[in-house]
């Protein structure tokens, strides 16, 4: 829920501040072959891993980049470098979270933002 998201940024910041990391470790699997799961299953897959780091991180970024400073950290997962059978759906938002490290990457290039 992006509305969630972004009221429980501004209420890190006020009580915290800007953070120096953010770190996004959310995940869910479901280790099915593709065929047999439901499209709400699909969508669990790559909601929860992908659109919580995208929204998570989004919601920090202005800030850290206003300050010119912080650190976005995904976990990953070593299935993201290699598909494996019956696991296509999880392993498909794994590729995708790559996707948004690198270009998180390119956007920040020249600053003091990393992502790692």
């Amino acid at each position: 829920d992006g509305d969630a998201v972004m009221m429980m940024s501004e209420r890190v910041v006020r009580c915290h501040g800007v953070p120096d990391v953010v770190v996004n470790c959310a995940g869910q699997g479901q280790w099915r072959f593709l065929h047999e799961m439901t499209p709400d299953q699909v969508r669990g897959c790559m909601r929860v891993p992908l659109l919580a780091s995208a929204l998570v991180s989004g919601a920090f970024l202005p800030r850290m980049r206003a300050r010119g400073a912080g650190s976005i950290v995904v976990i990953q997962s070593p299935i993201s470098r290699a598909a494996i059978p019956g696991a296509t759906a999880y392993v498909t938002a794994r590729y995708a979270l790559r996707g948004l490290c690198e270009g998180l990457e390119r956007e920040l290039e020249g600053l003091e933002v990393l992502v790692q």
